[in-house]
């Protein structure tokens, strides 16, 4: 199977369309312009999703139940205690998860040599979690993403299962690990400048 290029050039300027249009109405994670400015410099590959990273707090019969998913709290930042407090005295959902993700970038590229060539330095800065996802003849599509992921509940069938001398820890623990997480996002960007452009 070979990229159709016309196809995947297509694709490409269409992306590139709506990647615009979220900057201008800032729906796009500012954390990442960088990063994603320089992925889309080169004209064998283009950026299709990304999120730098978040804490979550959401209601659900499971943790992966997409369906009866209600969210309470999504932040690209480091959260209080106070504001997790909240929601577990205001929130009467009988199930409740707090979930950090860590960065994710999603990248099609043109030939499966380039991708290799980016799973290589993603993997060498930390973004264990990467592969090829899929090929077609729309591209390559590569998953570039972290290995910090933290999936814990706060309530289950309505009784809640953490104190609050044991919830302060937590929020510290995710919080720190989502800077940490972050710094990833840098090393792969000066990666990339020095392996592909001779920067630095």
């Amino acid at each position: 199977m070979y990229v159709d290029f016309r196809a995947w050039n297509e694709r490409r300027k269409a992306f590139m369309k709506r990647l615009k249009r979220d900057k201008e109405t800032g729906y796009f994670d500012k954390e990442l312009e960088s990063i994603i400015d320089l992925l889309n410099s080169f004209d064998d590959m283009f950026t299709t999703s990304s999120c730098a990273g978040r804490l979550m707090i959401f209601s659900s019969e499971e943790p992966w139940d997409k369906k009866t998913i209600k969210t309470y709290l999504k932040s690209h930042e480091p959260i209080s205690v106070s504001s997790v407090m909240k929601i577990l005295n205001d929130v009467l959902d009988g199930n409740l998860w707090f979930v950090m993700q860590p960065p994710i970038i999603h990248i099609s590229c043109l030939t499966v040599e380039r991708a290799q060539e980016l799973l290589k330095i993603a993997r060498n800065v930390g973004f264990k979690h990467s592969g090829i996802i899929s090929f077609s003849r729309n591209g390559i599509h590569v998953e570039l993403q972290g290995n910090e992921h933290l999936e814990f509940p706060l309530r289950i069938r309505g009784k809640t299962i953490i104190r609050k001398r044991y919830l302060s820890k937590l929020v510290k623990w995710a919080n720190n690990t989502l800077l940490r997480s972050k710094k990833k996002i840098f090393k792969l960007e000066l990666e990339i400048r020095s392996k592909w452009l001779g920067e630095g």
